[in-house]
């Protein structure tokens, strides 16, 4: 985890690419990270891949404490967000919101 400029801002990069990201996802090692960074700062941010295409997306919504679905405005059609959201709800992470992109 390095801080950046911005006050109260503090970022952790996800290094190099890995041939199966989701047995990092999955992994003891990564829950126990994600503890430590619970412990030291209010609300954590994990930008992930989208539900439809990749795992991964998944592991990490069952890990977090809330979900945001983003969805560019000229991207996915409305049943995919749907999709997207019933996908969510049946991993019983918490929907917090929908955010349309590039409108």
């Amino acid at each position: 985890v390095v801080d950046t400029k911005i006050n109260r801002l503090a970022v952790a990069v996800a290094g190099e690419s890995l041939a199966d990201p989701a047995q990092l996802l999955a992994s003891a090692a990564f829950k126990e990270f994600l503890q430590q960074v619970k412990t030291k700062f209010d609300i954590i941010v994990i930008d992930g891949p989208a539900m439809a295409d990749a795992s991964e997306a998944g592991l990490i919504a069952e890990l977090a404490s809330g979900v945001v679905v983003v969805a560019k405005a000229d991207g996915p059609s409305k049943r995919l967000v749907k999709q997207t959201i019933a996908q969510v709800r049946d991993l019983n992470a918490e929907l917090v919101g929908t955010v349309l992109n590039q409108a």
